[in-house]
């Protein structure tokens, strides 16, 4: 692949622009194919290898959310007809466009029916978004809106414009080379081919569980990443036996998990629903895996070694419905 070794020489380009200048590389890299009738199996092990880079870990978040979420949003549009959307999804697998999809909103909880974004029956789009995923520089939105004449929840694809728009810069903490922002219009014109021919909610739960797929890749490739940092440094050397065994135990912990996602993976390009295969082990191993590093060197210590292990100790909401509805299933 050639993203890696671009990526480092990258190293001194900003964060809201990092994930630009790298696509034609990516898209060069296979990381779109999937969009086009690829494999998870290969996009996940991509992702994996590339979030072993320093800033590996926010560029395959943007990965995630591009692919998952707004890709195969476009993909499914274009399979039901959208001229539209088969034209943006091409620039997405060339690399020449960001594409990024507005869901959650102020006080939503989770729950489609708590949306204020709003199709008009005059055909005036209303929305208030509050966090975009590559949202900040990106040429489209996908806004999730009600569309008040369908009464359905439908995907509305608008090239972004700031003279029209109000868009905040979301900045975080960790995987900053994902920009993220808010973003809202009133009374925004839009045409008929703009609504693709897609109900969103009945296929939400499923680009959930996905970037949640891909998600775990991205932890396998970051949790090798700081085991090697921790081995370059010469901290490893310094362990007591058992230290280094359970150091030994953490790493066939990641290799147990990337098994499994590839196992996941492949399945799921056969067309097995994801929801089936929940949890995929990211929130066990993560515990385990920075419990453990934790206690042998000291959270300050990890945690040095890079802020976006923050990414994989969020708490979703709706990653809490689905837990409980496993915990559920195995007690029965």
């Amino acid at each position: 692949m050639k993203s890696p070794e671009k990526l480092q020489q990258l190293s001194s380009q900003p964060d809201e622009t990092l994930y630009r200048e790298l696509l034609p590389y990516l898209a060069e890299d296979g990381f779109f194919r999937v969009l086009e009738g690829g494999s998870f199996v290969e996009f996940h092990k991509k992702l994996s290898l590339l979030s072993e880079e320093e800033r590996g870990t926010g560029i395959g978040l943007a990965l995630m959310a591009q692919v998952n979420i707004s890709g195969r949003i476009l993909e499914m549009a274009k399979q039901a007809g959208s001229q539209k959307a088969a034209e943006v999804l091409q620039k997405i697998i060339e690399g020449k466009a960001i594409c990024s999809t507005g869901v959650t909103e102020p006080g939503w909880k989770g729950r489609l029916k708590n949306l204020q974004s709003r199709i008009s029956e005059a055909g005036d789009l209303n929305f208030q978004k509050g966090f975009l995923t590559n949202g900040y520089g990106a040429d489209y939105f996908i806004i999730i809106a009600k569309d008040e004449k369908r009464q359905t929840y439908v995907p509305v694809l608008i090239p972004v414009d700031s003279s029209q728009m109000s868009i905040e810069r979301i900045h975080t903490e960790f995987t900053p080379e994902a920009t993220h922002c808010r973003a809202r219009a009133d009374k925004l014109k839009i045409l008929e081919e703009d609504i693709l021919p897609l109900e969103y909610e009945a296929h939400a739960l499923e680009y959930r569980l996905s970037e949640i797929l891909s998600l775990t890749a991205i932890f396998c490739g970051f949790g090798k990443k700081l085991l090697r940092k921790l081995k370059e440094n010469g901290e490893l050397k310094l362990l007591s036996e058992e230290d280094k065994r359970e150091v030994f135990y953490l790493h066939e912990h990641l290799q147990n998990l990337e098994a499994r996602i590839w196992d996941i993976s492949g399945r799921k390009d056969k067309g097995v629903k994801m929801e089936e295969e929940f949890p995929f082990g990211l929130e066990a191993t993560a515990s385990v895996f920075f419990s453990g590093l934790d206690r042998i060197f000291g959270k300050e210590k990890v945690s040095s070694l890079s802020k976006d292990r923050s990414l994989f100790e969020l708490k979703d909401p709706l990653n809490e419905i689905l837990y409980r509805k496993a915990i559920l299933r195995f007690f029965r």
